[in-house]
């Protein structure tokens, strides 16, 4: 585990390790470091308390924020984990800036560490595109919110450093070789049919001897 990041609000100072992970549901890889167009990933958000407890605290994750192009088909996002008590949920499967899914639940607490309620997760599903350029990666973060303000955002502990966004590395296969049905295929190239009409004309033997017979 990494070390946590201190998050600051006013009067208190909760120390929590924020952390976002993929499964590729699909193939069955975990974590999920590769996926290929089409395939669906459960993202885990995991928030564990390690000081004091915190109050009315927001997780937002707009899944597709750090992708240039969308990597998500719309309304595909579900959450596949249960929520705690008084957590409100305004989750949109069409939200965010590209319309692809947002995450968005309020009203969040923990128990101070040790406690019977100081960690939290939230699982959610979402499918990829159906077309994505081979060796893109799909990258997704979460936030972590007091009083409206982002405090820390997720961290992969997959990856070496600190608030590392999760990645997904994309392998499309090649597009298939499609020949046109309507255009006819040559019999030879050009230049087999060069070759063929300045070919000199060799008589055959039955040619031959009839012109011999015909000469005497």
């Amino acid at each position: 585990m990494k070390n946590p990041v201190t998050a600051s609000t006013t009067g208190v100072r909760p120390v929590v390790a924020f952390e976002k992970t993929v499964i590729n549901v699909t193939t069955g890889q975990d974590p999920g470091l590769t996926a290929a167009p089409g395939n669906i990933l459960r993202y885990r958000i995991e928030v564990r308390n390690m000081g004091a407890a915190v109050a009315n605290f927001s997780i937002v994750d707009e899944v597709d924020r750090l992708n240039a192009t969308a990597k998500f088909v719309p309304g595909t996002l579900t959450l596949v984990s249960a929520l705690p008590p008084g957590a409100v949920n305004l989750t949109n499967a069409t939200g965010g800036s590209q319309g692809t899914g947002l995450i968005d639940i309020r009203n969040l607490s923990l128990d101070a560490v040790g406690g019977p309620n100081a960690n939290l997760v939230i699982e959610f599903e979402i499918q990829l595109v159906p077309i994505i350029i081979s060796n893109s990666v799909a990258l997704n973060q979460a936030q972590f919110l007091i009083s409206g303000l982002v405090q820390q955002i997720s961290d992969d502990p997959n990856i070496v450093g600190t608030e590392d966004p999760t990645s997904t590395l994309i392998l499309s296969a090649p597009a298939p070789l499609v020949r046109d049905s309507t255009s006819p295929t040559p019999l030879s190239s050009p230049a087999t049919q060069a070759s063929s009409t300045n070919a000199p004309t060799i008589p055959s033997a039955t040619s031959r001897r009839s012109r011999f017979t015909s000469d005497t």
